[in-house]
């Protein structure tokens, strides 16, 4: 299975780009959004504020729920203080590369 167009491969995992909304109604992964460059970025939604980090934390930890693979496998490489993301997830790109597939093409 091919990555979707928000992820690349890098060595030993996928690199993902990641848009995190903080304070929203729910934690979420939305699907795949483009920005106005036209770049995919998958949209990470969570309850948390951004203060302190703790959006950050929060969709470190969705994503590694909703990949399967511990937290500590999810790290982030860039975008620390804004929005736009670049999060790398270590593990199996065939998995990985399936799990993401379905978090990009559907809400939840």
């Amino acid at each position: 299975m091919s990555l979707p167009s928000c992820a690349r491969p890098v060595a030993g995992g996928v690199e993902v780009a990641v848009r995190v909304t903080p304070k929203a109604g729910s934690d979420m992964v939305a699907g795949t959004m483009r920005d106005a460059a036209g770049a995919a970025w998958l949209a990470v939604k969570v309850t948390a504020p951004a203060e302190g980090g703790r959006a950050i934390q929060a969709a470190i930890r969705l994503l590694a729920r909703q990949c399967r693979v511990p937290p500590s496998s999810v790290e982030l490489v860039a975008g620390a203080g804004a929005r736009w993301k670049r999060i790398v997830i270590a593990g199996d790109r065939t998995l990985l590369a399936s799990r993401l597939a379905d978090l990009a093409a559907e809400p939840g």
